[in-house]
């Protein structure tokens, strides 16, 4: 058979982040940029250096499988089960019913080194969710090598689950995806890995660059999606630097559907509440909840929304006027019954606490004694009209108007993380209403989840500094709109209600004709020829038909005018305001 290579259909590099207590993740898949690529659910390249790592969580609905590059990690579940990954080891925990466990670097020497290495999410058949948990562990010598080129080329396969080249792993728990590492130790080296044209296919690049399927030069950390039409049976890889390595991983959509919530990965709603439910009462996979592992953080899970807040950052939160003129426009104009409103915030980032937030929109919420809602669907569809006007502004956050953080901030901030800021956590901006400046009156955050925990679980909010950012144009509008008169606007509500009984008295003289017409009322001589007089006079200057519609334009147009009017007026209060800040 002829060997026809896959075509790159996306690339795009992944940015680093932090996750967990404190570790360093190149997240790939799982990201604004790959929200999931079926049957894989997320890909973590994690660099974590002592007193940093991924403490006590939950898992219910996947498997994952954490392959060791440097270091060593120990391992801990509240099954009872633990033992150490040491490089080149692979760990395949079958997460099924749900467990509790921890992953945390082991570095006794201060030379050790930052323990490294991939964890791959790839979702269960909804068939074997709730099957019992498993784990097999493969140390670096258990897993076999294929030499596409003899055990002297340039090229090495590490075949951790599937075949590769006649090849096969003893891997057992991989739902079935193929997943290879693969060192090109020479530029120039190259080879063919056969894939079933069926599967989702996608790489990641450890060090060194690559061409895939002829494709431009993919650098370090850069996730790699493949085109797959039935001729096409696999893959040509060729190193462009030496000592190149990077995975190659290969899976068979399952064709249901996926919820995702954190780390729980079920099929239906209400499983996922079960989950939370389980988790909450420690039963069905989570029992010993309470269970400490060898790091005493464990105390900090938590299921009921908690907020901690942190010491103060030394970057910050740089806020346009625009933006902070359509959260108040916002507030002033919410139902009376609302106590306050929340909204997403835009503009660009350089870091995690590096911000700069250029505009602002309204979503949607409500907030009872129970529960709080968020509109997504409002949500994204906002933003893809933001995106044709501002495509290269990206949701870095969101506002809420009140003066300071509530019981429901912990599940907001971690909705919008999850949906809309990932690989960066979300900044939340409060804008206490009554009391407007930039001293006592605006704060920003940065929040965080404790640990990879359930994602509406609690939130770490570190405040960060607030600076108004006002450049000379704006500068310019906001001196403009503080004098604007708002007396001089005061006539035209009235031109309004004006037009609108122009409007009704125009409607009863139709009905007046055609009850005419009709020989509902007695014609009116007097009344006839005043209105014959008045369509001859407009009917020298306009076609037939265009009456209507003009004098319809004219009244929306006034509306509008109303409108407009109204907006000014808000504009020049807000100005006012704002004016006062800094």
């Amino acid at each position: 058979m002829q060997s026809i290579s896959r075509q790159v259909a996306k690339s795009f590099k992944s940015v680093e982040s932090i996750d967990g207590d404190g570790a360093r993740v190149f997240r790939s898949i799982g990201t604004q940029q790959l929200r999931s690529f079926h049957p894989f659910l997320m890909l973590d390249h994690f660099k974590v250096g002592k007193g940093s790592g991924f403490p006590n969580h939950p898992h219910r609905g996947q498997v994952t499988i954490t392959l060791m590059l440097k270091g060593t990690f120990k391992h801990g579940d509240n099954q009872g089960n633990s033992g150490f990954i040491h490089p080149g080891d692979v760990q395949i925990m079958k997460a099924a019913s749900g467990l509790i466990h921890s992953e945390m670097p082991v570095q006794e020497k201060a030379d050790d080194p930052v323990s490294e290495g991939l964890q791959l999410w790839v979702d269960l058949p909804e068939s074997e969710k709730m099957s019992k948990p498993e784990y097999q562990d493969l140390t670096d010598a258990q897993l076999p090598r294929a030499y596409p080129h003899g055990e002297h080329g340039d090229v090495v396969v590490k075949v951790i689950s599937g075949e590769s080249h006649g090849i096969k792993s003893p891997a057992k728990q991989c739902a079935g995806c193929w997943y290879f590492q693969i060192d090109l130790k020479k530029k120039g080296a190259k080879f063919f890995q056969d894939i079933p044209s069926s599967w989702n296919t996608f790489s990641y690049i450890i060090s060194g660059s690559t061409r895939i399927g002829g494709s431009h030069i993919l650098p370090p950390h850069s996730t790699i999606t493949f085109t797959k039409e039935d001729s096409q049976n696999g893959l040509e890889i060729e190193a462009q630097e030496d000592n190149t390595s990077l995975v190659v991983v290969a899976g068979e959509p399952l064709n249901q559907r996926v919820i995702q919530y954190g780390p729980f990965v079920l099929s239906k709603e209400e499983d996922i509440m079960q989950a939370f439910e389980d988790y909450q009462a420690g039963r069905n996979g989570f029992e010993r909840r309470g269970w400490l592992s060898f790091r005493v953080f464990s105390c900090l899970l938590f299921f009921h929304p908690t907020v901690i807040i942190m010491s103060v950052s030394q970057n910050g939160v740089q806020i346009h006027p625009a933006a902070l003129f359509s959260i108040l426009d916002h507030f002033m104009r919410r139902p009376m019954q609302q106590e306050r409103v929340i909204g997403a915030l835009l503009g660009s980032r350089q870091s995690e606490t590096e911000v700069e937030v250029k505009s602002a929109f309204a979503v949607p919420h409500s907030e009872t004694e129970e529960q709080a809602t968020v509109d997504s669907e409002h949500l994204q569809s906002m933003l893809d009209l933001h995106l044709k006007v501002n495509p290269r502004e990206v949701v870095v956050g969101w506002y809420a108007t009140g003066s300071s953080l509530n019981s429901y901030s912990a599940l907001i901030q971690n909705f919008f993380t999850q949906q809309s800021t990932q690989p960066y956590n979300a900044v939340h901006v409060t804008v206490d209403t009554a009391n407007l400046s930039f001293d006592s009156g605006v704060h920003a955050y940065v929040g965080s989840s404790l640990g990879p925990l359930p994602k509406m679980d609690n939130c770490v909010f570190h405040p960060v500094k607030a600076t108004l950012l006002v450049r000379e144009h704006e500068k310019s509008s906001l001196d403009a709109l503080t004098d604007t008169p708002s007396n001089t606007l005061d006539d035209v509500p009235a031109l309004v209600a004006a037009i609108n009984r122009l409007s009704e008295q125009i409607d009863k003289v139709l009905e007046y004709v055609q009850n005419v017409i009709d020989g509902k009322v007695q014609p009116d001589s007097v009344v006839g020829k005043s209105l014959l007089s008045a369509v001859q006079a407009l009917s020298s200057r306009f076609e037939e038909g265009d009456l209507n519609s003009i004098l319809d334009g004219h009244i929306q147009d006034t509306k509008a005018v109303s409108y407009l009017a109204d907006l000014i007026r808000t504009q020049s209060d807000i100005a006012s305001r704002l004016s006062l800040l800094g």
